[in-house]
């Protein structure tokens, strides 16, 4: 695992290098940026907390496994209910992290916060 996360995490600034030298520090980079920072805020919250809730329930016996995949379906749906909300909330969110855009940027940086 600490390979993996080490890995990742040159992995990680090879992208953020990749794109200063494509782009360098221009509004396009700026909206990307903010476009990405709550999903990313969600997403790393997510994959640190999921695995320490789940290897209780999955190293458990056959009842533990049983009721830890049902947990896991449980734990799907409520994470398509947030993407959901997530979709209609984007203006909002996007809006916090994007308070001095033109109204341009403001607008892609929503479309950023869609996809992520």
């Amino acid at each position: 695992m600490v390979l993996f996360t080490v890995g990742g995490k040159v992995l990680g600034l090879v992208r953020e290098m990749v794109v200063a030298a494509t782009y360098g520090t221009s509004h396009v980079v700026d909206v990307y940026l903010a476009g990405i920072t709550v999903p990313t805020v969600i997403g790393t919250i997510l994959s640190q907390a999921l695995p320490n809730a789940f290897v209780p329930i999955f190293s458990g016996d056959a009842q533990m496994r049983h009721r830890g995949k049902a947990y896991a379906w449980v734990l799907l749906g409520c994470l398509g209910v947030v993407s959901v909300v997530l979709w209609f909330l984007a203006i909002p969110v996007s809006a916090m992290t994007s308070s001095g855009f033109a109204p341009a940027q403001r607008a892609a940086a929503v479309v950023i916060v869609r996809i992520a």
